[in-house]
């Protein structure tokens, strides 16, 4: 297949990678200017949409949301498509648009409250003192049980940029469970399950960050439970917009009930997810897009068991301040058990392009999530990377308990367990 991939950072670059080493012709769009060396030396680019139009595609695949317009002209010119939904994108960058849905749906939401300044939201946090996930703008959430942390982050973001829109939403205690669920001219094809981490330190310490280490399965069933109480009530809306592509939620199975408590609505499938997901099937992305290109999407054919991924960085990661890049990565492989993100290639070797500080993610696969992970972390510690760093411990044990209270509650447990 000839496929152009279309990415905001470069997000996509294990997908494009993997799809090339496969043996299609892959071109990479990179949107922001700010990061176009990533990839480089590992992949083709194409300097925008309009170029990649002469090189005849199969097919386009548009890896994050606010893109859809470019998605829309493409569909129109008679071009195969996934991803690129404007009410799909919507869903996941208007929060408020996005909850307001929900509720109107009957899916249960955190409380949640919309503010346009950082001092309007700092008012709201005296007159109401309790735990509170914190957004803000584009930045990873903030929550903690220290109030004077809570506080300390709200005075600086006043301090950095007084005029970010923030969100508060209620803390739910409880178990993060992901579910992302596929379709085609807006009928659902599949879903898949996972579990997150999204702290660097063990014991859950430590700001949030991207998705630090990531167990997923493949639901046995088309609808599982977890479908039906989340997504499944979007269905009728999905088919109206006629999404080929993903829907994924992000939600707490609460502590009081066990019902879901949805907190994100995503239209990608996260870096994280995807790395995991490729233990269980090395083709997945592959097969998805050969069959939408065949038109009709088919479920791939996933292994039982687990998939797990591990993120390797590099200090001052995750702090948000650029990084000098360059740092050479040996001792494995580009695209097989090393899926590279924040990767370039300078002399015929592999480096950090210093953008993100987030190197990339090894992957494992297991009967149970300690051989998924054990296998993840054997290929981690294979890396040659100075100051290579990332979770080390903790998260499997607590898989294995989220897992078991998934059963006990009456969800679908993975078949491989």
């Amino acid at each position: 297949m000839r496929i152009v991939i279309h990415s905001k950072r470069g997000e996509a670059l294990p997908l494009a990678l993997k799809l090339k080493q496969s043996g299609h012709q892959v071109w990479m769009v990179i949107a922001d200017a700010d990061y176009q060396r990533v990839g480089d030396g590992l992949v083709e680019k194409s300097p925008g949409l309009l170029a990649s139009r002469g090189r005849k595609p199969d097919i386009y695949y548009f890896h994050n949301p606010g893109h859809s317009g470019l998605a829309v002209g493409l569909r129109e010119a008679g071009y195969k498509v996934v991803g690129g939904n404007m009410w799909a994108d919507t869903l996941e960058t208007e929060r408020e648009f996005a909850y307001k849905m929900a509720n109107s749906l009957g899916i249960q939401t955190p409380k949640s409250y919309f503010f346009s300044s950082v001092q309007d939201a700092l008012y709201h946090m005296k007159n109401d003192v309790r735990r509170w996930v914190i957004r803000a703008g584009t930045r990873p959430a903030f929550s903690t049980s220290d109030q004077k942390q809570q506080d300390f982050f709200m005075l600086r973001l006043l301090n950095e940029n007084p005029a970010c829109p923030v969100m508060l939403q209620e803390y739910v205690a409880g178990n993060e469970v992901y579910t992302e669920s596929w379709f085609h001219q807006g009928k659902h094809v599949f879903s898949i399950g996972a579990f997150e981490n999204r702290r660097m330190m063990d014991g859950d310490l430590g700001p949030i960050t991207d998705p630090q280490s990531t167990v997923a399965w493949s639901y046995q069933r088309r609808e599982p439970r977890i479908v039906q109480l989340l997504t499944k009530k979007l269905f009728p809306l999905i088919e109206r917009a006629s999404l080929t592509g993903v829907i994924g939620a992000r939600a707490i199975l609460s502590n009081k009930d066990s019902k879901p408590v949805l907190f994100k609505f995503l239209a990608s499938s996260p870096r994280n997810i995807s790395s995991a997901r490729a233990a269980l099937l090395d083709s997945e992305f592959e097969d998805i897009l050969r069959s939408v290109v065949a038109g009709r999407m088919e479920k791939p054919e996933y292994r039982t068991g687990y998939g797990y991924s591990v993120a390797v960085s590099v200090p001052p990661y995750p702090a948000q301040v650029r990084l000098s890049g360059g740092h050479y990565i040996g001792g494995v492989e580009m695209g097989g058990s090393f899926r590279p993100c924040d990767v370039a290639m300078w002399n015929d070797e592999p480096v950090t392009a210093g953008l993100t500080g987030l190197v990339g993610d090894t992957i494992g696969y297991g009967d149970t999530i300690e051989q998924a992970r054990k296998q993840a972390v054997r290929s981690l510690d294979r890396i040659v990377l100075a100051n290579k760093q990332y979770r080390r411990g903790g998260s499997a044990s607590r898989f294995e308990l989220d897992l078991f209270k998934l059963g006990h509650f009456g969800y679908e447990v993975p078949a491989g367990r």
